[in-house]
């Protein structure tokens, strides 16, 4: 079904490509789900804290099963690098990815809709997945969070009845607000093909329909605006920059006290 996963010299974008990209945090599954798609191990999955997936690379799949109606046009998942990696910061990452899009709307290509994959069993909603919350929702903008699905994944590393009520907290406290703008949640399980095409079927439904425009491809394409004064580049940008200050006054403090150790 799906063809092997092109890199940028050798992948050429056509005008009715559905692009759907795979977004989310380093080791949150993203690599998995796509060679679940693609039937094949095409995309090298990790298995450590750091990422495989180090520039954004799309697995193309012709023809697009189960909708006749988009029999001539190409469906392109997008494997792309997760935010939170060990060696490249998140600035880096999300202009790459931006970049990549940015493309895909000069050529005509349309978004099919947004995946973001979230490990359940991480036990705790921390300042780390709240920052990449805000990034995936100024990357889509409001409009385009009724084409976005957060893809639970790892069900099987613990029992399901408490999984069950961490995805409800996920939803209720801290999913509520994209869940209200139109965003929906799904299940994607380990070793299930089905799982992973029922979640793209969902997007596929509406891939007839006007062409989707993510916030960020309107920004620095449409309007013409440079990576760092989008949302996300401009927001992504803060952050680093209120990190290095605080690394440099811990450092301040530590040369302060050492100081007093040694008089």
């Amino acid at each position: 079904m799906g063809q092997p996963p092109l890199h940028a010299e050798k992948f050429h974008i056509q005008g009715g490509d559905i692009v759907i990209p795979v977004l989310g945090p380093t080791g949150s599954g993203k690599s998995t789900f796509i060679n679940h798609l693609l039937g094949t191990e095409s995309m090298e999955v990790g298995h450590q804290t750091t990422s495989c997936t180090t520039e954004p690379c799309p697995g193309i799949i012709i023809p697009i099963p189960n909708f006749p109606n988009l029999r001539d046009r190409r469906l392109v998942i997008l494997d792309t690098p997760g935010f939170d990696d060990t060696y490249t910061k998140d600035p880096v990452i999300v202009k790459n990815i931006a970049d990549w899009l940015s493309q895909y709307r000069r050529k005509g290509a349309s978004i099919g809709g947004v995946l973001y994959l979230h490990d359940i069993s991480t036990r705790r909603f921390t300042s780390t997945p709240n920052k990449n919350l805000h990034t995936l929702c100024h990357i889509c903008g409001d409009a385009s969070l009724k084409r976005t699905i957060m893809v639970t994944t790892n069900w099987d590393s613990i029992t399901n009845n408490v999984l069950s009520e961490r995805e409800e907290e996920m939803k209720a406290r801290h999913w509520n607000g994209i869940i209200e703008k139109g965003a929906c949640v799904r299940r994607f399980l380990l070793g299930s093909s089905e799982s992973a095409w029922d979640i793209i079927n969902v997007l596929l439904r509406r891939a007839d329909g006007p062409p989707g425009v993510l916030q960020i491809q309107e920004e620095m394409v449409d309007r013409g605006i440079g990576f760092q004064n989008t949302e996300a580049g401009g927001n992504l940008l803060r952050v680093a920059e209120k990190k290095r200050e605080q690394e440099r006054q811990q450092e301040k403090t530590f040369k302060k006290k050492s100081l007093c150790v040694v008089q």
